[in-house]
C-alpha cells in the first residue's frame, strides 16, 4: 500500500502534517495480522493525533516522521504529526496530557527537560510525567560533551583539574542544570552562555568559540565536521555510538560519561545526583511516547505494540541511524522505573545548582 504525505491547515494548532495510507493499493508490507488485539482493530480507518512540541527540521518532529507512516499502517490507521512548538513545547505535552483519553491524541516527554526544569524554577509541564500512560521510550541517540574552539580543555579530566570557571554553551535550561550538576558534583564551577534558539545555533556558536564546552547531538550541523577538523575537541560522550551508524571512528576512544563516573567517582554526597545525570545524558530515559492518563489498557497495548514494531523493522532502523537517532526501543515498565530514578537522582541534585538563583 502506497504511502501519502500531505500537509493541511488546522484552525486550532497550525500547521498539521499528516502521515497517512491511501485506500485501495497495494501491499504495504505490513502482515494483514498486525492489528490482531481488540485495541488494534479500535484503530482501523481512524486518524491517531501525535502532537510533537517542535517543527520540521527537529530532532523530535524528523523521527516522527520516520515512525509515523508505520505506526499507521501496523494499526490500520492514519497518523497526523501535529506541531505544537510554542512555550519551549510545554504547552503541546500540556495538551497531550489533557485531551481525550480515547487513544487517538498521543504525543512525546522530552524527559530531560521536564524532569531538570522544575528544579530550576523554570516553566515546566503541568503533569507527573509518571502518571501517563506510556507508549515506551526511545533509547540513546549519539551525543557529545566537547570543547569549543579556542578552548584550554582537550579531556573532561583536565577540565576539572583546571579548576576554571566554564563557560559553557547552552540553549536550553536542562542543558543548563545538567552541565552544573556535573560540574558541581566534582566541585567545578559553571556559567552559562545561553541565548541560543536550538541546539544547531548552540553548535555554531561552539565552533565561534563564544564558549569553554558545549553538550549536543553529533548530528547537529557542523559537530561531526568540527571534530574531524580539529576545531572541537570531544571529552565525553553522552552514550555509546549505536551499531551501523555513521563513521564516528574519531570518537572510538572518548569515554562516555557512564565510563568517566565509573573510574572517577565524585565525592560521596554528589553521587547519586551525578549518576542521574551521566545515565539522562546517556538515553535512560530519553524521548519517551506517551497518551493521556486513563487511556484504557487495550489501546496503550496497541500502541505500545506498534511502536515495539516499527522500531525494529530493518527499513525503519535504517532511516533512524543516517539521520543519528537511536533504533533502541525501551519497553513502559523500563521508562517507568528509569523514570523514577531520575526524579530520585535530579532531587539530591538540588543543592548543586545555583541557576536563577
Amino acid at each position: 500500500m502506497a504511502l501519502k504525505r500531505r500537509v493541511s491547515v488546522s484552525a486550532a494548532c497550525g500547521v498539521v502534517a499528516t502521515i497517512g495510507l491511501l485506500a485501495g493499493c497495494g501491499n504495504s508490507g505490513h502482515s494483514s495480522n498486525d492489528a490482531t488485539t481488540s485495541g488494534a482493530s479500535q484503530y482501523k480507518g481512524e486518524t491517531i493525533r501525535w502532537v510533537i512540541d517542535s517543527t520540521p527540521g527537529t530532532s523530535l518532529y524528523d523521527e516522527a516522521s520516520i515512525l509515523a507512516p508505520h505506526i499507521g499502517a501496523y494499526l490500520h490507521a492514519t497518523v497526523d504529526i501535529v506541531p505544537m512548538p510554542a512555550g519551549a513545547g510545554i504547552p503541546g505535552q500540556d495538551y497531550v496530557a489533557d485531551a481525550s483519553p480515547n487513544g487517538m491524541t498521543i504525543g512525546t516527554l522530552n524527559s530531560g527537560t521536564d524532569l531538570i526544569d522544575p528544579l530550576m524554577g523554570l516553566p515546566s509541564i503541568s503533569f507527573k510525567m509518571q502518571d501517563e500512560a506510556i507508549i515506551g521510550a526511545e533509547g540513546a541517540s549519539p551525543v557529545v560533551f566537547i570543547a569549543c574552539k579556542g578552548s584550554p580543555f582537550t579531556t573532561f579530566s583536565q577540565a576539572l583539574a583546571d579548576k576554571k570557571v566554564f563557560n559553557a554553551i547552552t540553549f536550553q535550561g536542562a542543558t543548563n542544570a545538567g552541565q552544573e550538576i556535573l560540574f558541581g558534583g566534582y566541585g567545578a564551577q559553571s556559567h552559562f552562555v545561553s541565548g541560543y534558539a536550538s541546539q544547531a545555533d548552540a553548535a555554531a556558536g561552539c565552533l565561534r568559540g563564544d564558549g569553554y564546552t558545549d553538550y549536543n547531538a553529533l548530528a547537529s550541523a557542523g559537530i561531526a565536521s568540527g571534530i574531524s577538523a580539529g576545531q572541537l575537541h570531544p571529552l565525553l560522550m553522552g552514550g555509546p555510538i549505536p551499531a551501523g551508524s555513521a563513521d564516528y571512528s574519531i570518537l572510538s576512544k572518548v569515554p562516555t560519561i557512564a565510563q568517566f563516573v565509573a573510574e572517577h567517582p565524585p565525592p560521596a554526597k554528589n553521587k547519586t545526583a551525578v549518576d542521574a545525570i551521566s545515565k539522562l545524558w546517556n538515553g535512560d530515559p530519553n524521548d519517551i511516547y506517551f497518551a493521556p492518563k486513563g487511556t484504557p489498557s487495550s489501546l496503550v497495548a496497541a500502541l505500545t505494540a506498534a511502536f515495539k514494531a516499527v522500531m525494529a523493522m530493518p527499513s525503519v532502523q535504517k532511516q533512524e541511524l543516517t539521520q543519528g537517532f537511536s533504533t533502541t526501543y525501551i519497553s513502559p515498565d523500563s521508562a517507568y522505573k528509569l523514570l523514577a530514578a531520575a526524579v530520585q537522582g535530579l532531587d539530591a541534585g538540588k543543592t548543586l545548582l545555583t541557576y536563577n538563583k
